[in-house]
């Protein structure tokens, strides 16, 4: 396959974009419409975005195909919320595993670096753990869970909400991507002159994201299990330190709770330095506690 090119969305785009979002709305909790869109209302909604400012649509564009999208959208009408934008992201089902999303963010986060935003959110519905490491790599935190908020195909779904805050304006993320792939690389340029992206998918991806900031060393996600396994595991567990949190929670039996649960206690015991992991605090960086929360992340 030839490389993929990372562009802003242009009209030409809507009707792949369109069938590519009614994939998800007939077969995905992903998302809450239940009927499939109308060509004229995607219309609409791609006239929400533009070339600048805080609110963007880029494609992944593989020759002629749309290889996924990703969005930064209003978080609320009231003129209070302007500060925050809400992101979505899609990418179609033929390149799932090749590092897509993450180019769509890269691009879309060196965007939103740009402009005067103070945090953003993503609202995953859960389970999904692709996407719940998808948003971990970029650093984003849960901030909380919405408890049966949305009912599709016949069933209640959570929907895990995530935060990330947005270095000041005027500084831009350089993210390092360096992941291997049984099968091959995939090539991700930006069609923006900014940096090549090369995507090597399907590991986690080891990124920086301080802009501005003094970078720091980067890991993969084999660094952050060896790292747990090394300083973490058996200080709690991960059914324990869930246990822990969720003592006396109808919740403990929930999936994402206990990861979330999980997260949260072991990324504090690091930072803290109890357990194995005493006296650890001065040696372990700020990226090998989020390598550890990371992995973490992925335990059953």
């Amino acid at each position: 396959m030839d490389g993929v090119v990372v562009r802003l969305g242009r009209g030409e785009d809507l009707p792949q974009l369109t069938d590519l979002y009614n994939h998800y709305v007939k077969t995905s909790p992903a998302t809450f419409d239940l009927a499939p869109v109308s060509l004229e209302s995607r219309r609409e909604w791609m006239g929400r975005y533009a070339d600048t400012g805080p609110h963007r649509l880029f494609v992944a564009a593989a020759g002629d195909a749309i290889a996924g999208y990703a969005t930064s959208g209003k978080f609320r009408d009231k003129p209070g919320y302007q500060t925050s934008v809400e992101l979505t992201v899609y990418v179609h089902p033929d390149f799932h595993g090749r590092g897509i999303g993450t180019a769509l963010y890269s691009e879309l986060f060196s965007a939103l670096a740009q402009e005067n935003l103070h945090r953003v959110y993503a609202a995953v519905v859960v389970p999904n753990d692709a996407s719940l490491a998808l948003h971990a790599r970029f650093g984003f935190l849960p901030v909380g869970i919405w408890r049966e908020v949305g009912r599709k195909f016949d069933r209640y779904w959570d929907v895990q909400w995530l935060e990330w805050a947005l270095p000041r304006p005027g500084k831009r993320i350089e993210v390092a991507q360096n992941l291997e792939r049984q099968s091959g690389r995939v090539g991700v340029t930006s069609s923006i002159p900014r940096r090549r992206l090369i995507v090597k998918a399907k590991t986690i991806v080891p990124i920086a994201l301080l802009a501005g900031l003094v970078a720091l060393p980067v890991l993969a996600a084999e660094d952050g299990t060896a790292l747990y396994n090394s300083k973490c595991a058996g200080c709690h567990g991960a059914d324990g330190v869930a246990k822990k949190m969720a003592a006396g929670s109808r919740n403990f039996n929930d999936a994402a709770f206990k990861k979330e649960a999980t997260v949260e206690m072991i990324s504090k015991d690091v930072k803290e330095g109890k357990g194995k992991m005493k006296g650890m605090g001065d040696k372990l960086s700020a990226d090998q506690v989020a390598a550890i929360a990371n992995h973490v992340l992925t335990l059953k």
